[in-house]
């Protein structure tokens, strides 16, 4: 049975402070082609005030059977290019020292059980890396539910920490290759340069995403390979049948219940 005291739903969002740069280079993976190298010009003006996609967590703090459960809901944000620092080292530190940060203290207060929601189609990956590597390391019993869309660099969040993988009738599953969009700031509004994909530089990064839906899924990498290239999207029973997710559930059942 579910029960929460007055005082024991809170929820946080958390905010990420960067410093201020004129021209920013964001790492993502979005709009992305399975191609060599080749870059879309969107000339400065494809938006008013060109934005920076990214995974935001929020927080709340529930009381199931008397045990104290720190849940946290990874949603779809957005964050100015000019909060963002150039380069992704630097961003994913600061995103893993923050939510760590965060989880310590509540390991302090007791808290020894982590749901984590997820309903979100990416963004960029360094705050995804940072996120999962705090999740990795944070001393708790875990487990994930995607109710929604867990796409692109959300897919990451789910994966690293190797916690159980639910999902709802309903949600959907993508992976594609990474892009990198760079931004200028021109008389004070952000406006989106250019989109790069197939680059070098980004091998990294797709390199860590097949290592992660090998071990995933069991798969060979011509085949996730196909299915990054194609940007292939999973429905919820594709999820399960390819071993992308565990099992399919009811989230009103699966929040009651205790993770393995």
């Amino acid at each position: 049975m579910r029960t929460r005291n007055k005082n024991s739903r809170r929820r946080t969002t958390l905010h990420f402070r960067l410093g201020m740069q004129s021209f920013a280079t964001v790492q993502g993976m979005r709009n992305c082609q399975p191609a060599a190298r080749s870059e879309e010009n969107h000339g400065g003006v494809s938006h008013p005030q060109a934005t920076v996609s990214m995974p935001q967590i929020t927080t709340e703090r529930v009381q199931i059977n008397g045990e104290k459960v720190l849940r946290l809901y990874v949603r779809s944000g957005t964050i100015s290019p000019g909060k963002v620092i150039q380069g992704y080292d630097a961003i994913c530190a600061h995103s893993r020292r923050w939510l760590a940060g965060y989880l310590k203290t509540k390991r302090r207060e007791g808290y020894r059980r982590l749901d984590m929601i997820i309903n979100c189609t990416g963004g960029a990956t360094a705050f995804a890396d940072g996120y999962s590597r705090a999740l990795k390391h944070c001393g708790m019993r875990g487990r994930i539910l995607i109710d929604g869309a867990c796409c692109s660099a959300a897919t990451i969040i789910a994966y690293t920490p190797g916690w159980p993988v639910a999902i709802t009738a309903g949600s959907h599953m993508l992976i594609h290759y990474a892009s990198r969009t760079k931004f200028r700031k021109r008389k004070g509004v952000w406006e989106k340069v250019s989109t790069l994909t197939g680059d070098i530089g980004l091998s990294t990064t797709d390199d860590v995403m097949l290592a992660l839906y090998r071990r995933r899924t069991g798969r060979s990498e011509e085949q996730i390979r196909e299915w990054m290239a194609s940007q292939k999207q999973f429905r919820a029973a594709e999820a399960v049948a390819f071993g992308l997710a565990d099992e399919m559930v009811i989230r009103s059942e699966w929040e009651k219940g205790d993770p393995t």
